[in-house]
């Protein structure tokens, strides 16, 4: 979907919550261009496709997309260990392991729905840093989509399955490090965050994560604990797998899989 192809909901949505004007849109992008060249040292893809994701993050003011950007390019410098290797098939054993999973349909306000899953992880297979890394790409898949870019992601912890070999590998700093780059440099808006079945060691992770979170992202975390179902509260049945209390079919690893892995040659200059 081209930026002249958005549906009109989207472009009223759009204007109305992240000021963006369809006549003044482009010239706004030229004006963070420029201010991109004031910095040669950064490694940055400066097509319009990609600007405009910066943007609507920070609601069409350039200043604060041009920091942005900034953040988001010197977190990649800064952490290599997470940002090696960093493309779809490096990742594919993780992605298999149905550590994390985008739904296909959108919530009630169009927001796409992304779980990860530390239930599913296998200690003795993966580090903690390949399923981050896997987080990480899948988040710059979906945020192509400019109806996610607009409406922005719903973002399900669910952690059944998850026990004390999970546990027991867990590194603080890891987590430290993911936090800053999903709360601080990410172009994501980050409509809500629902944790599901969380352990008891998940306050310490909380705690962790949460201070790289805006007061008005913290409001939107919901812990459920056992009762899953109360993820119905926020979001309808019927834009709900059957793993997740809803009316949908169970969520199908093997079609999210196949999207991952199809997006890599398209978007091979995210992986640079």
């Amino acid at each position: 979907m081209s930026l002249e192809e958005l549906p009109a909901n989207l472009i009223e949505k759009a204007r109305k919550e992240l000021n963006e004007d369809p006549e003044t849109r482009i010239h706004i992008i030229d004006e963070l261009r420029e201010r991109i060249k004031e910095r040669p040292d950064l490694r940055c893809d400066t097509t319009n496709k990609d600007l405009i994701r910066f943007l609507r993050a920070r609601k069409f003011d350039v200043e604060r997309a041009f920091e942005l950007l900034i953040k988001h390019q010197e977190i990649k410098r800064d952490l290599p260990e997470l940002f090696d290797n960093f493309s779809p098939s490096a990742e594919r054993d993780t992605f298999e392991s149905g550590w994390n999973i985008g739904f296909p349909e959108r919530d009630q306000n169009g927001c796409k729905i992304f779980a990860f899953r530390p239930g599913k992880w296998d200690p003795t297979k993966r580090e903690l840093i390949n399923n981050l890394r896997a987080n990480i790409i899948a988040l710059e898949i979906l945020l192509q989509e400019e109806e996610t870019q607009i409406n922005g992601v719903v973002m399900i912890g669910d952690f059944r399955e998850f026990g004390f070999a999970q546990a027991k590998s867990l590194n603080p700093l890891t987590f430290r490090n993911y936090g800053s780059i999903i709360f601080n440099c990410y172009p994501m808006r980050i409509k809500g965050i629902h944790i599901l079945d969380q352990p008891k060691i998940f306050s310490v992770i909380f705690v962790i994560v949460q201070s790289f979170m805006k007061q008005k992202v913290r409001d939107r975390v919901r812990l459920h604990g056992s009762n899953i179902g109360g993820i119905l509260e926020y979001i309808d049945k019927d834009r709900l797998p059957l793993d997740y209390c809803g009316n949908l079919p169970a969520t199908d690893l093997r079609t999210w899989v196949k999207q991952v892995m199809n997006a890599e040659e398209e978007l091979e200059h995210l992986w640079l």
